[in-house]
């Protein structure tokens, strides 16, 4: 079921308000999918319907006095881009997009930050997730989907390849025929 504006911008809010977090989403514009995604990491584009998302690293923003306008991003191809990014199931997106707002990137360390349960924070994840239509496809840079295109998210130990200056950032891509989204969360330390 489609998602309307007001019900996808609270999402934002409700799961990243509290973290150190980026969500932007971007028209199709490209056959090759990963060059809409760098598009939206150096914020060369607008969200097509006009939504808000977040965006907790202005352009030119940096500790060291670094600028750019795809900081905290690297500066990357499409085909790095692709590399570090693994598919995911839909529903792995969702309980993905409620880990990445908590430490460590993982479903139990979410429950204490919030006062609804599980059930109700994957509703508020498969909200952002509906956003992007019937058949979307979803990429995570968690090393653990290189194989398993569901892994499990509250998993003590995970690894991930990083894309941002940060020594921790997890994020997730969804890829529509007509949008990109981009999720992503940082700690700048452990």
């Amino acid at each position: 079921m489609p998602v309307d504006q007001a019900t996808w911008e609270a999402a934002v809010r409700k799961l990243y308000g509290g973290t150190f977090a980026y969500v932007a989403t971007a028209p199709r514009r490209h056959e090759d999918w990963r060059l809409d995604v760098l598009d939206v990491m150096r914020r060369a584009v607008d969200d097509p319907r006009g939504w808000t998302g977040l965006d907790d690293c202005p352009e030119g923003y940096s500790e060291d006095g670094e600028e750019g306008p795809s900081y905290p991003f690297e500066e990357l191809t499409a085909d790095v881009l692709g590399a570090r990014l693994y598919e995911v199931e839909p529903e792995a997106a969702a309980e993905q997009l409620v880990a990445m707002a908590a430490p460590g990137c993982r479903l139990s360390n979410a429950l204490p930050l919030f006062a609804e349960g599980l059930d109700e924070l994957l509703g508020l994840a498969r909200s952002l997730v509906s956003r992007h239509g019937e058949a979307p496809a979803f990429f995570t840079n968690v090393a653990q989907a290189y194989d398993d295109r569901h892994p499990d998210y509250d998993a003590t130990f995970r690894t991930w390849h990083g894309l941002t200056v940060y020594v921790q950032d997890i994020g997730l891509v969804a890829v529509s025929d007509s949008e990109v989204g981009v999720y992503w969360t940082f700690a700048p330390e452990y």
